[in-house]
């Protein structure tokens, strides 16, 4: 049972959570719209610490279940305590409340809970391409569906993912650069955090890995990569965009072929005419 009274910060960070876990499941476990319950993120990868979310999985049987799971979410957040702020998100096949945590009720930094809801058809949406474990499953076919569902994206899908990155940082350094001529070294400062998770986005990509942001970035970056961010980022200034550009070179290897030839590009640059010709209208 979750004690919310412990506040030693240096008790195994891991079996809090899973006590909480197993709290949030058993409290919804007996309600017919339930098809079962698994974690994701650090707690199933066994990374978890002290300052660890908790992404929970619920899954419902059909639609008409998910949406009777979905109204009970409300109650569900109540149960690690009274949230200081809830945030709803949605993407295809699944909804979403996130719920921060106070620290005085979970300590050291507080918490943040993530309710996923789906129904079994759509569970491989909720946290794609990351590990889960099962936490309750009324029948067996939540821990068959997990099994199918693969444990890295796609080779294709990783190239994509690439390219678009790589397109999308061409843009991140130039707004850099831009900003450092301008001597706006707030400016710059954001440019480079945002290059900075382009590249630990990339580097988990190209580890078969999957981060967020910069969350975790230590885990995909080698120490060298790891000291030119964090020398670019504690003295913003005009070579650290070029640092990035290598960093981000390397960890993300070679451009895909054909990286510059969407189909919005094609279209683009079949309209363009040489200098001092008009196109007809």
């Amino acid at each position: 049972m979750y004690d919310a009274s412990v506040k030693d910060p240096a008790e195994d960070s891991a079996a809090r959570l899973d006590s909480l876990v197993d709290l949030l499941a058993g409290s919804i476990a007996d309600r017919p719209f339930l098809e079962g319950v698994f974690v994701g993120g650090s707690l199933a990868a066994a990374r978890a610490d002290a300052f660890s979310d908790i992404d929970l999985g619920l899954v419902a049987p059909d639609e008409r279940n998910e949406r009777a799971l979905w109204r009970a979410v409300v109650t569900l957040a109540a149960v690690p305590g009274v949230p200081q702020r809830t945030l709803e998100r949605a993407w295809p096949g699944v909804r979403m409340l996130a719920c921060l945590y106070s620290a005085a009720d979970h300590p050291p930094l507080g918490l943040e809970v993530d309710l996923l809801v789906s129904t079994l058809a759509n569970v491989g949406a909720q946290m794609p391409d990351g590990p889960s474990r099962v936490v309750f499953d009324r029948s067996g076919r939540l821990a068959a569906a997990l099994a199918a569902l693969p444990a890295a994206p796609p080779a294709k899908e990783v190239e994509e993912q690439v390219r678009s990155r790589a397109a999308w940082f061409d843009f991140l350094e130039h707004d850099a650069r831009v900003a450092a001529a301008r001597g706006d070294l707030l400016g710059l400062a954001v440019q480079l955090g945002r290059m900075a998770e382009a590249i630990a986005e990339s580097a988990a990509l190209r580890s078969g890995g999957l981060t967020f942001g910069a969350k975790r970035a230590g885990l995909w970056l080698r120490s060298p990569e790891t000291e030119t961010v964090l020398d670019a980022m504690r003295e913003p200034r005009a070579a650290s965009v070029s640092a990035l550009r290598q960093v981000f070179d390397r960890v993300s290897g070679p451009r895909p072929t054909g990286w510059t030839e969407s189909a919005v590009q094609r279209a683009l640059l079949q309209r363009i005419r040489p200098p001092g010709r008009l196109p007809r209208t």
